[in-house]
């Protein structure tokens, strides 16, 4: 923990920086008010000024942490790029992003924890920012597959293309990823997910 960089932040900021990380690290059922307090050396007095509860904090940091993600990967979401070229974009920022060790790590770390194990927020996260990215994906896979594909296929895909990157979330959970090769691991999904996504698009539409 670096204590110098909370020391140089206001206290509503310090908050929100060590609950990002804390959360994402913990899970928001397995975070207690107390750890983000020691993480940032604040108070629970100022966590509830600021923020009022635990819930709060947490829906907060979503919108943070989802404000950071959407600055950094802003090109992806042109309607103007090919969707190959767009789904290995979506893939190397995924992996990337989850073998950040700062912010941007932190959110690909929430979904997981509410796509495992749904907080009390589940339904208002999903409405507020999940499900557009959900539909994103959608689209493009329809765009992918030149047609519009019946909504099982949809569903088949969408977990499909989703299942590996959420599965390495939990592999690199607490491990170090200076062994791993970032390129080589961007290229074999990207060619996985592709290929499955021609193969199923193939066999569910003849």
């Amino acid at each position: 923990m670096d204590k110098h960089l909370y020391s140089r932040q206001n206290t509503k900021t310090r908050i929100l920086i060590a609950a990002s990380r804390v959360f994402s690290e913990k899970g928001y059922e397995n975070t207690t008010v107390q750890d983000i307090c020691t993480a940032c050396d604040a108070n629970i007095a100022a966590v509830n000024y600021h923020y009022k509860s635990k819930e709060n904090l947490y829906q907060t940091v979503w919108t943070h942490l989802y404000k950071i993600n959407e600055e950094t990967n802003k090109e992806l979401f042109r309607d103007d790029l090919d969707p190959e070229l767009q789904l290995r974009q979506f893939v190397s920022n995924r992996i990337k992003s989850t073998m950040d060790e700062g912010e941007l790590a932190y959110l690909s770390k929430l979904i997981s924890y509410e796509l495992n194990s749904p907080s009390s927020s589940y339904e208002y996260l999903f409405e507020t920012y999940i499900e557009e990215r959900c539909n994103w994906i959608l689209n493009l896979i329809n765009r992918l597959s030149g047609k519009t594909l019946p909504e099982s296929s949809l569903a088949h895909i969408f977990f499909f293309i989703n299942s590996p990157i959420i599965r390495l979330n939990d592999h690199l959970a607490n491990k170090a990823t200076n062994d791993i090769d970032e390129d080589e691991m961007i290229e074999n999904m990207y060619n996985y997910i592709l290929g499955g996504i021609k193969h199923i698009c193939s066999t569910r539409t003849k």
